[in-house]
């Protein structure tokens, strides 16, 4: 007696090996691909600066800067406000600069800086972005959810206590 295994190698000979195969191939050549999409994820942006190795985000003394003081600079003022720290990660502003890139005012202390973004559709800036400042060293950083497609340049201007002496830049992403 023929079992139902013998019939189908009699009949299609070592064709289900190819197939076989093949599946085993193609499955292991996307994993691969995810893997590395993952790990390397966007592409990074120049502007992304992470804490230098003197500088823990665990460090005691982070004064966090309330969100009150932090305003995005939006779609219509973005391109003139990116192309200002081009050459610099932060530059001081007057009231009448922030009235210009904002419509908005704040009174002392502004700092228009550098900020990154991982962007997940169309317009997807938001406002998750936090500030925290410690002796000098400011740290911006941007969070987002869901799948992540590029990194993406945006300017906030910040209130702050005192000039920046370093700028860190970051964004990370939850799935």
């Amino acid at each position: 007696m023929i079992g139902a295994t013998s019939c189908f190698r009699i009949k299609y000979g070592k064709t289900w090996l190819w197939i076989l195969t093949f599946a085993v191939l193609t499955a292991v050549a996307l994993a691969a691909f995810a893997l590395v999409w993952i790990n390397e994820g966007p592409r990074q942006d120049s502007w992304y600066q992470p804490l230098s190795r003197d500088r823990s985000p665990l460090d005691d003394g982070w004064q966090v800067v309330p969100s009150t003081d932090i305003v995005v600079v939006d779609a219509t003022h973005s391109k003139t406000a990116i192309e200002l720290l081009e050459s610099r990660p932060w530059i001081p502003l007057t009231a009448s600069q922030v009235a210009g890139l904002t419509g908005g005012s704040m009174n002392r202390n502004a700092y228009l800086l550098r900020a990154v973004y991982l962007e997940n559709g169309p317009g997807s800036v938001g406002t998750g972005f936090n500030v925290r400042a410690l002796g000098g060293d400011v740290h911006v950083h941007h969070q987002t959810l869901g799948q992540v497609t590029r990194m993406g340049r945006a300017a906030i201007i910040v209130r702050l206590q005192a000039d920046p002496k370093r700028v860190f830049v970051t964004c990370s992403t939850a799935i």
